[in-house]
């Protein structure tokens, strides 16, 4: 459960929380962390993914080389934290973000001394967004692709991609194919045997559509779609 955010040694957890509902007033906020005599290393780049989740709790690390120094974190429809046991080491701080609402977020990073800002390190801005529709997966094969020969036994997972840095599969309770003109379905996430024969078995191009319904989770999807091309 982890994944990307911000400034590197990034460290996304897909731990996820519920959704915050109704608008929140996009107001910046600020949060002073007073590092004492803890040991930091020095700031490193940003990296960053296409668009956050709202209600979606990401980490990522500060790490910089001003010992004497507090930091002061201003952040925008954001819901931010500091996991204070990583004060004690040497490998950074590392926070907690949540996007609150839709639209854009903001973190600007700073360093002072008693309370006072001294020099801004960095600004990262991103955009948050409801979640959208969890892809499927045949095995190693993802929705939109190209397939040419299934595994036997081959099984259905539902989950995003490492770009989204959420590390999360959504199970499978059961499903329905189109294939040619013929109709397949099961339970649980194991293809049957009968669909695996014809795709394989197939000699000419053909589109494999899939629905699967899935287990109750946080992003609200209850089932999932794909389109595969067999040939």
């Amino acid at each position: 459960m982890k994944y990307l955010l911000i400034l590197s040694t990034l460290l996304f957890v897909p731990v996820i929380f519920g959704q915050k509902r109704g608008k929140k007033e996009k107001k910046a906020q600020t949060l002073w962390v007073e590092t004492e005599d803890v040991i930091l290393q020095g700031i490193i780049s940003f990296e960053s993914i296409p668009t956050l989740f709202v209600g979606q709790e990401y980490y990522f690390t500060i790490i910089s080389n001003k010992k004497d120094y507090d930091l002061e974190i201003e952040h925008k429809n954001l819901a931010m934290s500091l996991d204070e046991d990583t004060k004690k080491g040497t490998g950074g701080l590392v926070f907690s973000v949540v996007p609150l609402d839709t639209g854009d977020c903001s973190i600007m990073v700073s360093v002072g001394t008693d309370k006072k800002r001294e020099a801004s390190l960095v600004l990262k801005t991103f955009s948050a967004s409801t979640y959208s529709m969890p892809p499927v997966f045949i095995s190693s094969f993802r929705s939109g692709e190209v397939i040419e020969q299934l595994p036997d036994s081959a099984q259905l997972s539902c989950k995003y991609g490492p770009e989204y840095g959420i590390f999360k599969d959504y199970p499978v309770t059961s499903w329905k194919a189109t294939f040619g003109n013929n109709e397949f379905s099961g339970t649980g996430n194991t293809l049957s045997q009968q669909l695996i024969d014809a795709v394989n078995q197939s000699s000419t191009k053909e589109v494999l559509q899939l629905s699967v319904e899935l287990e109750e989770n946080r992003t609200g999807f209850k089932t999932s779609e794909a389109v595969f091309i067999v040939k």
